[in-house]
């Protein structure tokens, strides 16, 4: 019962990451499986009064002798919270008693950047990354290129309109394979930036040029194409407007081209709109991104519905006193359970589906 019961776990798992993680298309008609790109309202902005709350309790239990993690997260909890200048308080003292602490570190590192002290910035994250080089999915390094670029835009107004701060090849070289579930180091970069960093903005702009080019030379038609329309609305360069308007207009010839016409039903409507006019595209892809948040979340939802399930079974079987009444009671327990399991799938799925069902029925 157990192996079925995990059987069902793996089974059911995969299934409910195929509705936000897909197959998507590459440009020679072929698909690959992928993570869609989106950036959706949680990302673009913090919660403001869940920080406050957080902050409120933070401080009631904070003591700065014994408890450097809390004051840590208050200094964070500020930074969120657009005062910086009181993070810097709380960060640098608390660095100088605790110099080895990555997220200190980090979090110091992010405050002078915010505070425009990018030379301070550029020490503190290399710092963090050599205390903890696997820290946010492996990518610091694109912050220690972002903070680079920073300071060459600073010394050589116009550098980031004709320098990458990436590139594909970088890029290409520095991807992990096995992190589907996650997207790659840029996606996860640009999406812990945005909440600081709305449009327009010149560092969002041009990684998001080198996710669009990527995705066009190695990954999926979906997510250059939502990339691309990023780029519209975090820059505010005319020419830089026309250029990506004649590259998605190219893209979805080369699309039609590899014979690629069945979408996901989001991004059908997004390139409709985009087949008239790219810049139309910018007033679907905030709808767009929230459904796959939704699907995402949903499909996680299943994912640790069925984990918690499977765990219940494994702590009821171990209770029973003799060997005989563990085997009756487990075998009463399992199937009880198993129900219960395929029943939490099938609401979460019908869930899904109805969204689905709801959303197309609003064309």
């Amino acid at each position: 019962m157990k192996n079925r019961i995990l059987f069902a776990f793996l089974l059911f798992t995969s299934l409910s990451h195929s509705c936000g993680n897909e197959y998507g298309h590459d440009l020679n008609g072929d698909r690959i499986f992928t993570m869609f790109f989106y950036m959706s309202k949680q990302h673009r902005n913090f919660d403001k009064t869940d920080l406050r709350n957080r902050l409120f309790k933070a401080e009631a239990k904070a003591n700065a002798d014994t408890d450097f993690q809390i004051q840590s997260n208050i200094a964070l909890y500020h930074m969120k919270l657009g005062d910086v200048k009181k993070a810097l308080q709380i960060l640098e003292p608390l660095l100088q008693k605790h110099p080895d602490e990555y997220t200190i570190a980090a979090n110091l590192g992010t405050a002078y950047e915010l505070d425009g002290q990018l030379e301070k910035a550029l020490i503190f994250i290399k710092k963090g990354q050599k205390l903890n080089p696997d820290s946010h999915f492996k990518s610091e390094w694109i912050h220690i290129k972002i903070l680079e670029a920073k300071i060459k835009e600073k010394s050589n107004p116009g550098w980031l309109n004709s320098h990458s701060i990436i590139t594909v090849e970088e890029m290409h070289s520095k991807i992990n394979p096995g992190h589907h579930y996650r997207g790659n180091q840029l996606e996860y970069q640009l999406r812990t930036r945005v909440a600081f960093t709305p449009a327009p903005n010149k560092v969002m702009a041009n990684l998001l040029q080198t996710l669009a080019e990527y995705n066009v030379e190695h990954g999926t038609y979906e997510n250059a194409i939502m990339a691309y329309t990023y780029i519209l609305e975090f820059t505010e360069s005319d020419f830089k407007k026309r250029q990506i308007s004649k590259a998605i207009i190219e893209l979805n010839k080369r699309r039609r081209e590899s014979g690629v016409t069945e979408l996901n039903y989001q991004f059908k409507r997004l390139i409709e709109s985009g087949e008239i006019d790219p810049t139309l595209m910018l007033y679907g892809i905030d709808e767009v991104a929230e459904e796959l948040q939704e699907i995402d979340e949903a499909a996680f939802i299943t994912r640790d519905s069925l984990r918690i399930m499977t765990a219940k079974v494994d702590s009821l079987s171990s209770l029973n006193s003799s060997p005989e009444e563990k085997k009756e009671q487990k075998s009463k327990d399992s199937g009880a359970l198993f129900g219960i399991l395929f029943g939490i799938v099938g609401l979460v799925l019908g869930i899904v589906i109805a969204i689905v069902a709801m959303k197309k029925g609003k064309n």
